[in-house]
């Protein structure tokens, strides 16, 4: 997943962190991820976004 998001513009530890901090491995699959998960990364990152 981290380096899939990468493109956003966050560093690699941002990323890591922040899938951690919400319960995602940062080896997951994006298609392996419940709507919840999908959810609380999208609000996770919009928050980063918005600092």
């Amino acid at each position: 997943m981290s380096n899939s998001l990468r493109v956003l513009g966050f560093s690699k530890e941002v990323l890591h962190e922040t899938l951690l901090k919400v319960g995602i491995s940062p080896q997951a699959r994006g298609e392996t991820l419940s709507i919840d998960q999908f959810a609380n990364l999208a609000n996770a990152l919009y928050l980063l976004i918005k600092e």
